[in-house]
This record gives structure tokens, sequence and C-alpha cells, in this order.
């Protein structure tokens, strides 16, 4: 995939150190994401890129180093505050409003941008409802927006997560295995979705995934991780190379 021509530094980390309990989780990271770039964030179980996350999202507090976001320092940035400059991410499990019905879901991610809260939990039916009504049968192809999370298949409960993100527009999405747990077909499906947000604007994701053939389907180039530390960057191999990337910090990266 081409990346857009944009030198705009959206992200950049610099040796970033996150210290637990005696170890450094993260250990010395730099990295730079540029607007409208789509990087994967790979590695072994164990090598600190959940942490790193974790780190940028403002779960965490680095030890040392700096991160800063649209030019701003993160030092003092609350995760709401992220959240309010255009930061979203995902889970390893999707984290969707379980008493919300799915649709209402997707309009909680527009709160920040055109939209009150209680519009949303009250019942706001209005052009906005009708406009995220159609973006979400769109994705679908079926009419389940009445429907809660819990009740729908995995891979709807993962793809609803990354609507409700992407519905608010950001300008930066962190995806934490969004392809886990789903069949081939939902990864291509989702692979779809996320492309398709960056051809309308210029959306940046930090990608984490063990599936290198999903990778290669949203990403430019990759950073690999090993115990902490970076180990290399590069720019997306095809797929016969796909191995000298993953082999590069001494560890497999296993495909799901």
């Amino acid at each position: 995939m081409s990346r857009l021509d944009s030198s705009n530094e959206l992200l950049v980390l610099t040796d970033v150190i996150y210290r637990f309990g005696g170890v450094n989780a993260v250990n010395g990271i730099s990295i730079t994401i540029k607007c409208g770039e789509a990087v994967a964030l790979l590695g072994p179980n164990g090598a600190g890129k959940t942490t790193l996350l974790n780190l940028i999202s403002g779960l965490l507090i680095p030890t040392a180093g700096q991160i800063t976001f649209k030019n701003v320092p993160m030092d003092q940035c609350s995760v709401h505050r992220r959240a309010r400059m255009g930061m979203r991410r995902t889970f390893q499990r999707p984290r969707n409003f379980p008493t919300l019905t799915a649709m209402d879901n997707l309009l909680i991610g527009n709160v920040q941008k055109r939209m009150m809260w209680w519009q949303v939990v009250f019942g706001r039916r209005d052009e906005l409802y009708l406009a995220m009504q159609a973006r979400f049968t769109s994705q679908y192809g079926r009419d389940i927006e009445d429907r809660f999370p819990l009740q729908l298949a995995h891979g709807d409960q993962r793809r609803l997560e990354v609507l409700s993100c992407l519905s608010s527009e950001p300008v930066l999405l962190l995806l934490d295995e969004p392809g886990a747990g789903l069949n081939s077909d939902e990864k291509s499906e989702l692979a779809d979705l996320l492309r398709a947000a960056r051809r309308s604007y210029p959306i940046s994701y930090l990608v984490v995934d063990h599936d290198l053939s999903f990778i290669e389907m949203i990403c430019d180039r990759s950073v690999v991780m090993n115990s902490g530390t970076m180990v290399v960057e590069s720019d997306i191999a095809p797929p016969a190379s796909a191995g000298a990337v993953s082999a590069a910090g001494g560890h497999e990266v296993d495909a799901c």
C-alpha cells in the first residue's frame, strides 16, 4: 500500500522508557509516525507492544523519555484530553458499551465532535442518526443496529469497536491485535474498513498484530520490538520475504 504524501510528524516518541518492578518493559523506544501513515508494531509476546500503546494513550506514564502528539508534549496530558485531540484506541478484547445498542455505540463516537453524551443515551434521532445508520448498514450489510454488543458475533463486536472509533474521525488510531479471533474473511472486511478510512482523510494507524498477511493489507512500514527495545524498522516486506522481518529480533513472529 502506498503511503500518503505528508512530511508532518503526528506522533513522536523519543527514548521512551517504562520501568515495572525493576524491569524495563519499554527500553529507549524512539518512533515517529507521520500524518496519514500506517505503522505495524511487531514482535513476540512480552516484547512490550501493548505497554507501548498504553504509554501513548495515557493509561501508563513513561518513566523517562518524551511522547509528543500533534507537537504537544504528553507529559501532563490526560487520556480524555488525548481523545479530544484526536487519538483513539482499541483493545485486545472489544470494549463496546454493553448496555447500549450497536447503533448507539456508533453514535457515542460522535460525542466529542457533534453531540453531547445525553443526546445519545436519551435517544436523539435526527439527521445524524440517519447518517450513522446508513454508514453502519453499509458496513454490516444487515440490520443489526438495535442489537446489543454481546448479542453480536466476535467479528461484529470487533468491527463495531473500530467503527465507533472511526466515527469521530480521529487523526491517530491505535489498534491492539484487531485481527485476533477473526477468520480470514472477517480480517479482509476489517482491512477494507481501515483502508476506506485512509482514503477519506489522512488518519494514521499504529497496529499491533501477529498476522503478517493482515498487516500487509493495511500498513506501510513496520517496527519490530523484542524485550522492550526496538530491533529493526523497515517498509512492509512482500509476503515472500516477511520471514526476514520476523526473524530480525531473533524470534519468530507467529502468524495467527
